[in-house]
């Protein structure tokens, strides 16, 4: 009985990692934004109101307010 018993708990520990590990941050969102180039938007005027980054496309997003 408790042998059993400890093997349940054995199981859900390591289930319990697997899912934390899983949800866990990868170490590309902690690394600094690099200026890669500057594309001209003529014709914009006002400043930037909204950025966002899709890290795993390669992608930022950004709206002009004005």
């Amino acid at each position: 009985m408790k042998k059993a018993f400890f093997l349940c708990l054995i199981g859900l520990i390591a289930l319990a990692a697997l899912l934390v590990a899983r949800e866990a941050p990868s170490a590309d969102k902690f690394l600094p934004s690099v200026l890669v180039r500057i594309i001209p938007m003529p014709g914009t005027e006002g400043r930037f109101d909204h950025v966002e980054a899709d890290l795993k496309g390669g992608r930022l997003f950004a709206a002009v307010y004005g």
